[in-house]
């Protein structure tokens, strides 16, 4: 397991095995003050790989200035793009802001996601959050014109098209904490999914949260090898 450092983003693998791909390809991507051994710290590589063993682990950090500056989105593609071959599905997942770099790449539609797994996310600021509520909710909310650079909003219209069609692709799955300081944007998205695809623990914005919801998310068996 060596990390390495393309598209200044710190890459860490957490194989299967080391000579050959897993079927699928699950891309974690920590919150604001996360790294990759906090995912190993606190049990989320050993629970996914007691779990899914068709799952190969690819955790990656990016600068927080890639957020700020709105490059995000195609440094994840660009990323993704030489990842991806190896394997038949790619799924993305991350925690608070990265969960927003998730669904970000997801979004883009250049990169095919099969699935999502959000924990705690961070989908928008909290003036877009009270629209979409003033609204009644993402499919009564309309998003309106939506600059260049505005990837909260257009990860916002995103969701409400995922949410409005009934997609079943990506399988999407969301958890957070009822204390959570994003929980608000949680619920509208849980909101319009099907109970089956949302897990909520008591509890904020913390490992300990994170982690028994990792845990209920993979007793859910979200990876289906094709």
């Amino acid at each position: 397991m060596a990390p390495a450092e393309p598209h200044a983003i710190r890459l860490v693998r957490h194989l299967r095995r080391p000579d050959q791909a897993a079927p699928i390809l699950l891309v974690l991507l920590p919150g604001v003050n996360i790294r990759a051994e906090d995912f190993v710290a606190h049990d989320f590589v050993a629970m996914l790989q007691a779990r899914a063993d068709i799952v190969d682990l690819l955790i990656a950090e990016p600068d927080i200035d890639f957020y700020l500056d709105g490059s995000i989105a195609r440094r994840l593609e660009t990323m993704l793009a030489e990842e991806t071959p190896r394997y038949r599905q790619l799924w993305l997942g991350g925690i608070s802001l990265g969960a927003l770099g998730a669904l970000l790449a997801a979004a883009g539609g250049r990169i095919p996601v099969d699935g999502l797994l959000l924990l705690a996310p961070f989908i928008g600021v909290p003036g877009i959050i009270a629209e979409i509520e003033r609204a009644g909710g993402f499919p009564t909310w309309q998003p309106g014109a939506i600059a260049s650079n505005d990837g909260e909003r257009r990860v916002c219209a995103w969701l409400k098209t995922y949410i409005e069609t009934q997609a079943c692709h990506p399988i999407l799955q969301l958890g957070y904490g009822n204390t959570d300081r994003f929980a608000p944007a949680s619920r509208l998205l849980a909101g319009g999914l099907p109970p089956a695809q949302c897990h909520i623990e008591a509890g904020g914005h913390d490992w300990p949260t994170w982690k028994a919801l990792w845990a209920r998310i993979l007793d859910a068996r979200p990876f289906i090898e094709t």
